[in-house]
């Protein structure tokens, strides 16, 4: 992969990290620190409203869902997420 500024590049990237926005699927079989399968998103979706008591009358997605809980609770949706994918999440 070419990059106009490739050392810029590399310095924001290990200051601030990297996001990639892979397609659906990409977990399939992948598994986090405790070698455990990783949830797809409607099964995090469920356990999430489980978790939460959410109202699930509005057919939620896992975006609104972690919107809602945002609200109140991102800190504990913080662990959640933590505690699923790994602590380098």
């Amino acid at each position: 992969m070419r990059f106009d500024n490739e050392e810029l590049f590399k310095e924001l990237a290990r200051s601030y990290g990297i996001n990639l926005y892979l397609g659906a699927g990409f977990s399939v079989y992948a598994y986090n620190d405790n070698d455990e399968k990783l949830p797809l998103g409607d099964e995090i979706n469920k356990r999430l409203i489980k978790m939460f008591s959410l109202d699930n009358s509005r057919n939620l997605n896992l975006s609104r869902t972690c919107q809602k809980i945002k609200i109140n609770n991102s800190d504990i949706l913080e662990k959640i997420k933590r505690n699923i994918y790994g602590k380098d999440f």
